[in-house]
This record gives structure tokens, sequence and C-alpha cells, in this order.
């Protein structure tokens, strides 16, 4: 018997990812506590999620953004799923079917991106949820999470 016959297959489970760390600076997205908001009058601002809980090994299968939009004129919420790739200089790629379609409407939303393949972690890749939005005049966006799921391996 080979060792991988006695590693148990954890099956899907769902991660829930805050975004309280970011921005990073010189972005207009602020953490607040009940997670990243983008203020009104904004055009085209992106922060990003890293999915720092992934280990070698791990299938992400899909993920759900969830949050809260105040619509008083016009605002949009785009996201995707990022794979930093170790080069030099480094990398980006953008995972298929790892785009969320485009939030525009005054509410609650938990909006799901059910990727194309699995994405299989592996060595020397990292991975992020991009946001990028805009908000008009008296509109708002806040990002509370994102549930990942993911198939992992044993171990």
């Amino acid at each position: 018997m080979a060792l991988q016959d006695f590693v148990p297959d954890l099956g899907e489970q769902t991660f829930v990812v805050n975004n309280f760390l970011c921005p990073v600076p010189a972005t207009e997205w602020a953490p607040a506590a009940t997670g990243c908001t983008l203020p009104a009058s904004q055009t085209t601002k992106k922060c990003w999620m890293p999915l720092d809980f992934l280990k070698i090994g791990d299938e992400i299968v899909s993920y759900k953004l969830v949050g809260d939009a105040v619509e008083a004129a016009a605002l949009t919420l785009d996201c995707k799923l990022v794979r930093v790739n170790k080069a030099d200089p480094l990398t980006t790629t953008d995972i298929a079917g790892g785009a969320i379609a485009q939030v525009t409407a005054d509410s609650n939303f938990d909006v799901e991106a059910d990727l194309t393949d699995d994405e299989t972690v592996a060595t020397d890749k990292a991975y992020n949820l991009e946001l990028l939005g805009t908000t008009g005049a008296g509109d708002s966006i806040t990002v509370m999470a994102a549930e990942v799921k993911i198939n992992r391996k044993g171990g």
C-alpha cells in the first residue's frame, strides 16, 4: 500500500475569508468592523483579499462574495480569482471561471463564481480575490467576506 492510501480525503469544505486586513496603502477601500468599504464617488478602485488558508494540494472549486451595496447613483463591483506565480518578475494569472457577475444594484449581495476547472494549489503559487469597485455620489460598497469552497485532501 502506498502512503496516500492512508491519507483521508477530507472532501469539500467551505472557508470564510474576511478582508479586515485589506486594503493596502494607496487605495480608497477602507477596513471597517463590517468588512472592507469603498465610499462614494470612486472610480475603478482595487483591493485584494489574500486566500492565506490554502494548503498545497487543495482544489479551489468556487467562491461566493458577500456584502452590501448602497446605491444612490450608479455603482459596480467586480471580483476575480487571481493566481500569483513565482517568476522574475512575479506574474499573475486570472483563473478561468473565477470572475463574478457584476454587482450593480442596491441590496445585500451573495454572488458566486464556479471555476471552469478546479484549481489545484501548487508550490510557488499564491491566490487572491481582486475586488474592483466604482461608486457614484451617495453610493458605497461593503464586502463583508468571501466563502471559498475547496476540496481538501488529508494531511
